[in-house]
């Protein structure tokens, strides 16, 4: 099986930075976590026990960010489904634990990738469908939760990014051809909602996310009849065109979510003949900074991943 990557050249303004070394894998052996450690020019593979992680206490949900003292913060949920999170250090050593926050009195529906988190209000947000479309927020400053109820009418469960800053970006997909898309945004800083944006440039029959990245929303969609297929469309906030970046001809991994971002940098998990590969591309670019093959095994839908 051969891996083809489409890259297209995109000029705009670039945000230069040190490239990941190492994708983290968090998963769950005998009881502990284990740290999987792979870097990401060689595929060199080291494993270690992570005992500082107290997995009778809470399970690990989602890596979440790299804080500005180069920290990772991780998602945990508790047995009352409350959320928290945990700091720990590259080396596997937990520094800080918030309080957990208890459970939403509602039922609702989400998308893994609109978890996002927000550094400076040490917040985290999700869109999701519940009673209407909300974002539900948990600020670990006041130890609270709130909603923030959204005016527009999305037809199935949103997907979102955070921008970093203050906008959190909401993609709705028409429910029965996935080829309609309609971008809007929230401000937590002026607390208004933008007005739907019209997205012009994705291939029709693509099921989408949104990415936030390298200052840009991206959408990584996959084809839905070849779900193999993965093309990542730079989108343009102001006039709503798609710019396709990059596209994964046969990822061998169907609707995967194994890609992670740090910066200007978008970092995939691929398959091909029973061997796995990360591929490295440097967004302001869109080239291919480096691929390799994985050495040796390692656990493919683990608790939480992330790159640095």
């Amino acid at each position: 099986m051969k891996l083809i990557i489409l890259l297209i050249a995109i000029s705009f303004a670039v945000l230069a930075t040190c490239q990941p070394e190492n994708l983290y894998i968090y998963d769950l052996n005998d009881g502990k976590i284990q740290l999987t450690l792979i870097n990401i020019e060689s595929g060199e593979v080291n494993k270690t026990m992570l005992p500082s992680i107290k997995t009778r206490e809470y399970e690990l949900m989602k890596f979440l960010n790299v804080n500005q003292n180069g920290n990772f913060i991780i998602l945990v949920m508790n047995d009352q489904d409350a959320y928290a999170y945990i700091e720990i250090t590259p080396a596997g050593q937990v520094v800080n634990t918030t309080q957990f926050i208890q459970p939403f009195p509602l039922s609702y529906l989400f998308y893994e990738t609109s978890v996002q988190f927000d550094e400076a209000r040490n917040s985290m947000y999700m869109v999701v469908e519940s009673y209407q479309d909300v974002i539900l927020v948990w600020d670990y400053n006041t130890i609270s939760n709130s909603l923030v109820n959204l005016t527009m009418s999305l037809e199935i469960p949103p997907n979102g990014c955070f921008d970093g800053l203050n906008t959190y970006y909401i993609l709705d997909i028409d429910s029965s051809q996935y080829s309609n898309f309609t971008l809007y945004s929230y401000s937590f800083d002026t607390k208004e909602s933008s007005p739907g944006l019209t997205i012009n440039g994705i291939s029709p029959s693509t099921d989408t996310y949104l990415l936030c990245a390298n200052n840009q929303v991206y959408a990584v969609g996959y084809n839905a009849y070849v779900a193999t297929e993965m093309s990542m469309y730079l989108l343009d906030t102001t006039n709503g065109e798609a710019t396709l970046a990059v596209n994964f001809q046969n990822t061998g991994l169907q609707n995967s979510l194994n890609y992670w971002t740090k910066d200007n940098y978008f970092v995939m998990m691929t398959q091909a003949d029973h061997q796995f590969y990360l591929t490295m591309i440097d967004l302001n670019t869109n080239t291919v900074v480096s691929k390799s093959q994985i050495q040796k095994k390692f656990v493919v839908s683990p608790e939480a991943s992330g790159i640095n």
